[in-house]
């Protein structure tokens, strides 16, 4: 493999580390703007639900309501508590992969400059070989 083969896989292993790097931080922006739109919706939801229940209901059935309401409102505490700790190990994930893409880049730019420093040597020995048969 020439010099210039080197520098374009290089080049190439690099672009790839940035794009994975781009994928993650749209996934985890991603993960967020859709957990913050789903604790919307439901919180709308059962507000509408609320609304419509204690406007229909008599006083005992008020009460049923809000007894009610505090039950669904705790499994939906539940809910949404399951959620975020699987976005915060989607989270966590993506910031470890994250962490191997940057250690790899790392390694890449550290091949990157040596293969740089290798093709310098070679072409400082080629200039003066062909200086010196001159």
């Amino acid at each position: 493999m020439t010099g210039e083969e080197l520098h374009n896989f290089c080049k190439f292993l690099y672009s790839q580390i940035q794009s994975k790097d781009e994928e993650i931080s749209r996934l985890t922006a991603n993960i967020k703007e859709l957990t913050d739109e789903v604790r919307l919706s439901r919180l709308q939801q059962q507000t509408y639900n609320d609304e419509n229940k204690a406007l229909s209901a008599t006083h005992s059935q008020k009460l049923d309501v809000v007894l009610q309401q505090l039950q669904e409102t705790k499994q939906e505490l539940t809910d949404t508590k399951r959620k975020l700790e699987t976005a915060e190990i989607l989270l966590a994930d993506a910031n470890e992969k994250n962490l191997q893409l940057e250690a790899e880049r790392k390694k890449n730019d550290k091949e990157r400059k040596d293969l740089e420093n290798e093709i310098a040597l070679l072409r400082s020995d080629l200039y003066s070989g062909t200086k010196s048969q001159q």
